[in-house]
């Protein structure tokens, strides 16, 4: 049976036993040249991401102290909240990080959620929208979750992951900007 470790201080998925690295879903968009080029960008964007991605997952969790956030992430995490609120977001699985042992790509899910639309697989992105986030979040994170939840290996019945819609959430806006994805990850197949 093979496991999975995860760093994530270098965003490091390595496959046990073996220890050997699997890229994640981003690397492979990357290296087929399919997502943005954000190497211009200072290091201070990347790391703001990542806070609001906490800052999200503690408040899903009902862990959030708003107190020590950084007052300019403040805007985005209530952005998300208010889009959370208005959807009414019943969290499922938040923040979770898998390894896709057949087609060895590793990857973390943002939320999986049920809400007043129905089930919903979702990704955060803190100020744009780019195609190939749909690619990452349809085409990678939904086979996971679905793999995860057919194997038993999260408390999701595969069903809702098939039945969910699945979006890119930019938070720079007001309540929120929902971008809904198709569906990649079923390469081509009609599903009942």
């Amino acid at each position: 049976m093979s496991h999975f470790l995860f760093s994530e201080a270098d965003h490091r998925y390595v496959m046990m036993p073996g220890s050997r690295r699997v890229p994640s879903v981003t690397q492979v968009l990357d290296a087929a040249g399919m997502s943005p080029d954000l190497s211009h960008l200072p290091l201070y964007y990347r790391e703001r991401g990542r806070a609001i991605h906490s800052a999200m997952a503690l408040h899903l969790h009902g862990t959030l102290d708003e107190s020590t956030l950084d007052e300019r992430i403040v805007p985005f995490v209530d952005n998300g909240k208010a889009w959370l609120d208005n959807i009414a977001a019943v969290p499922i699985v938040v923040e979770h990080s898998w390894v896709h042992t057949e087609l060895e790509y590793g990857g973390t899910l943002d939320l999986f959620c049920d809400s007043k639309l129905g089930p919903l697989l979702i990704d955060w992105k803190s100020t744009m929208m780019d195609p190939s986030y749909a690619v990452q979040v349809a085409g990678g994170y939904e086979p996971l979750l679905r793999d995860a939840a057919t194997a038993g290996a999260v408390a999701v019945d595969p069903q809702q992951v098939i039945e969910a819609r699945i979006a890119v959430v930019t938070l720079k806006q007001p309540m929120g900007k929902t971008h809904w994805c198709g569906r990649h990850g079923r390469g081509g197949v009609a599903h009942a």
